[in-house]
């Protein structure tokens, strides 16, 4: 199990701009998803690392 975290901000001077961060696994687990398939080796492919994302949205 991984954990994730999602922030989001308008501030007050500007009601139509959002921010958004975004952290999924948090702790930088290293896992393998229960659908990934095996490579040769017989092991399976381990999924991504900790992952960060900062967004904007702009409403008119």
């Amino acid at each position: 199990m991984t954990h994730d975290i999602r922030a989001q901000w308008t501030p007050a001077s500007w009601q139509d701009l959002t921010l958004t961060l975004a952290v999924n696994n948090v702790f930088d687990k290293r896992y393998s998803d229960h659908s990934s398939y095996l490579l040769s080796s017989g092991d399976s492919m381990l999924e991504p690392g900790r992952d960060i994302r900062l967004g904007a949205s702009y409403s008119l």
